[in-house]
C-alpha cells in the first residue's frame, strides 16, 4: 500500500515446473524448521485471531460453513485433487457415489475395480467445530457407514485430513499415502478384519 516495494507475484506467470520447485522448497523449509520456530508462528497466528473483531470472526465462520456445504455437494478441493491424481495414475474413480449401501450414505471416492472406498474426513469429524452434539452424531454416522460398507465386502481407506489448506506439497503426500495402500490392495485384497485402513495427513 505504501508503494515502497513491488508485489512479489503481481504480473508474473510461473510455469508448472517453477511452481513445483517453489512448493518443494517451501515444504523443505517448514520441515527443517525448529519446533520452537513453528510454535512461535502458531502463537502469532493465535494472537492475530484474537485481535479480529467479533463481527468479522462471525462472517469468516459463516463463510467457512457455506464452503463446507458446497463441498458436500460438489466435492472438496482435497477430494477433487485426489480423484484427478488417481485418474492420472490409471485408476477408475467415481466422486460422491450413492446407493452402495442402504440409507442416506454418500461415498467420497469409489474405486469400483478394487471394491475400495476412500473417505477424506476433515476436522469436523474429530473436533467439535460445530458443537459437541454435532460431533458425536458425525462419529456415530461414520461408524455405522464403516460397518455397512465392510459387511458388503468393501475396503475403506479413511484419511484423517487435518490440513488447513491444500498445497502441491499436501497433494503429493496425500497421493503417495493413498497409492501405497491401493498397491497393497491390488496385490492382495485384505481380510474382513483389516478392511478399515486409517491414514492421517496434516500441514506439518
Amino acid at each position: 500500500k505504501s508503494g515502497r516495494t513491488k508485489h512479489p507475484t503481481k504480473g508474473k506467470n510461473r510455469s508448472d515446473e517453477e511452481k513445483l520447485k517453489i512448493s518443494i522448497g517451501t515444504e523443505k523449509r517448514w520441515r527443517d524448521m525448529s519446533t520452537k520456530k513453528k510454535e512461535h508462528i502458531s502463537e502469532e497466528a493465535r494472537k492475530r485471531w484474537k485481535e479480529i473483531p467479533p463481527e468479522k470472526k462471525r462472517a469468516m465462520q459463516e463463510s467457512a460453513g457455506r464452503a463446507l456445504r458446497i463441498a458436500a455437494i460438489e466435492g472438496s478441493k482435497a477430494e477433487k485433487s485426489l480423484k484427478d491424481n488417481l485418474v492420472k495414475a490409471g485408476h477408475n474413480v467415481i466422486l460422491h457415489k450413492k446407493d452402495l449401501i442402504e440409507g442416506k450414505f454418500e461415498i467420497d471416492l469409489f474405486l469400483p475395480e478394487l471394491n475400495t472406498i476412500i473417505e477424506i474426513d476433515g476436522p469436523q469429524h474429530f473436533l467439535p467445530v460445530f458443537g459437541e452434539e454435532k460431533l458425536q452424531k458425525t462419529i456415530k454416522f461414520d461408524s455405522i457407514k464403516n460397518g455397512l460398507l465392510i459387511s458388503k465386502g468393501y475396503c475403506i481407506i479413511r484419511i484423517k485430513y487435518m490440513c488447513k489448506h491444500i498445497s502441491q506439497s499436501v497433494e503429493r503426500r496425500l497421493l503417495k499415502l493413498v497409492l501405497g495402500e491401493i498397491t497393497n490392495i491390488e496385490k492382495k485384497f485384505p481380510p474382513k478384519h483389516k478392511r478399515l485402513i486409517e491414514l492421517e495427513i496434516n500441514n506439518d
